[in-house]
């Protein structure tokens, strides 16, 4: 044998010896490493059980009218007290052209006034109503709202 085929050789005794092979393994051929088992993925209630990821100050807004915030109810009164009435009919029009146009003013509006939390929120509570709780079916009003 070769240099290179004694050494190759050598090492396979080595790692025979420290697999516990000994001098009797020495004629058979190394056994390969058990493989490790593979965790199993978490079951989905496991996975539903996790803690999500910390919020990175992000602006809280009420979703479910708990706690602070701009309640549903009451978003609806400011933007009334607010905003153009020519807008608001706007949304009431059967034509989405018509809706798409009053989330274009509205959105021009918005960016016009000094910010406030409260109009924001407001907004925020006014727009889902409009989109019916985000389930619009229509994507060119659900564009114009975003």
């Amino acid at each position: 044998p070769s240099r290179s085929q004694a050494e190759a050789q050598d090492k396979l005794e080595e790692l025979k010896a420290e697999l516990g092979g000994g001098p009797a393994a020495a004629d058979k051929s190394p056994k390969p490493a058990a493989a490790k088992p593979e965790p199993e993925p978490p079951s989905r209630s496991q996975a539903e059980a996790k803690p999500s990821a910390p919020a990175r100050n992000k602006p809280k807004i009420a979703v479910d009218n708990s706690g602070p915030g701009v309640a549903k109810e009451d978003a609806v009164n400011i933007m009334t007290e607010k905003v153009p009435a020519g807008i608001l009919k706007q949304f009431d029009e059967a034509k989405w052209q018509d809706k798409k146009e009053a989330y274009a003013k509205l959105a021009t509006w918005i960016n016009e006034q000094e910010y406030s939390n409260e109009l924001f929120e407001a907004a925020f509570w006014f727009i889902r109503i409009q989109l019916k709780e985000f389930k619009e079916k229509n994507v060119n009003i659900v564009k114009a709202a975003i």
